[in-house]
């Protein structure tokens, strides 16, 4: 199944942003619900034993990730919170407020993005359900910027571009009905175009078969790694089960291996 470069209504720039926050809003509840990435837990407390500095900079956060779960995995993992700095080149505004409440997260309200990263932000650098949504040559640019700085790395995507990953998107409309409600701040525009009409299933079902078609398998990010590798920092790609899941979870580490 080729790579295909279909647009995403998530990232129009012409979108109004309570859209975008309510569609970000919906897939953060997803994964806090169906919890895909909790697999990343024992490589994400690695990374950070291995650091000196264990700030983290999260890139194309959305309206938070998994985030606000790894929290408390991470805790328990290494003994205190790390301090995670979530950013997107669209933040999500209203998100905001809710994650900075939680221990060791702030949501950084400037545009960030992923392809020109302020050093400031964060030693270790994580993006979730994020690499689809950009093409080769800037999959390169992230990955190279993290190699250049020494930084530790991690992303993991939880569409899987195969059959199996297809067929999960025909659950997203329901989903979008039951999960909705729980998306925070509640606001009445995005219920109501969820149930009269059901635009917004609509939309996210769309976007989450974009998402999939253009998701990069274990052997492309592998080659795109392997193109940039240099001495002192190495690169890994794996794919992970997930419990429950029919599809695994993509995982690319980077890690300077000379600090």
């Amino acid at each position: 199944m080729n790579r295909l470069s279909l647009p995403e209504i998530e990232d129009s720039p012409r979108l109004p942003r309570w859209l975008r926050d309510a569609i970000t809003g919906y897939l953060q509840v997803a994964i806090s619900v169906g919890k895909p990435y909790a697999v990343v837990t024992p490589l994400l407390a690695e990374l950070l034993r291995g650091s000196a500095d264990r700030s983290v900079v999260d890139l194309a956060s959305g309206g938070g990730g998994p985030w606000p779960e790894l929290m408390a995995s991470l805790k328990a993992t290494l003994g205190a919170h790390p301090s995670v700095t979530l950013t997107d080149i669209q933040p999500n505004l209203r998100a905001a407020a809710a994650i900075d409440a939680r221990p060791g997260l702030s949501y950084r309200r400037e545009p960030v993005s992923a392809l020109n990263v302020p050093p400031e932000l964060g030693r270790v650098r994580t993006m979730f359900t994020g690499l689809h949504h950009f093409d080769e040559g800037e999959v390169l640019r992230i990955f190279r910027a993290a190699q250049d700085a020494k930084a530790p790395f991690l992303a993991a995507e939880a569409t899987h571009r195969s059959v199996p990953g297809l067929l999960i998107t025909l659950l997203v409309p329901v989903l979008v009905l039951l999960f909705m409600p729980r998306v925070r701040p509640l606001r009445v525009l995005p219920l109501l175009l969820t149930y009269v009409p059901p635009l917004l299933p609509a939309m996210i079902w769309w976007d989450g078969v974009a998402s999939t078609l253009k998701s990069y398998r274990a052997d492309e990010l592998r080659a795109l790694v392997s193109s940039i590798e240099t001495p002192g920092y190495r690169w890994r790609v794996e794919e992970l089960a997930a419990r429950g899941a029919p599809i695994p979870v993509t995982v690319v580490v980077g890690q300077p291996t000379d600090s």
